[in-house]
């Protein structure tokens, strides 16, 4: 194991919106994406209070992450 070592840039995931938010919440990646826009839409309300989205288009369905302080 090697704590720290690593850091996830990025997240991926066809349609599981909760399982995503789950995962940003927990690794903080600055990207994540979902292959489903209707997902997408749902991941961005579950993280809207602790993350602000930027260049989010429902044809790529994915969407940058920064942390709000």
């Amino acid at each position: 194991s090697h704590p720290g070592a690593f850091e996830v840039a990025a997240l991926t995931a066809r349609s599981r919106a909760s399982e995503l938010a789950a995962a940003v919440r927990e690794f903080r990646p600055a990207l994540a994406a979902l292959a489903d826009p209707a997902a997408a839409d749902e991941a961005l309300r579950q993280l809207a209070e602790n993350y602000e989205a930027r260049g989010l288009t429902a044809e790529a369905a994915a969407f940058n992450l920064k942390p709000e302080d």
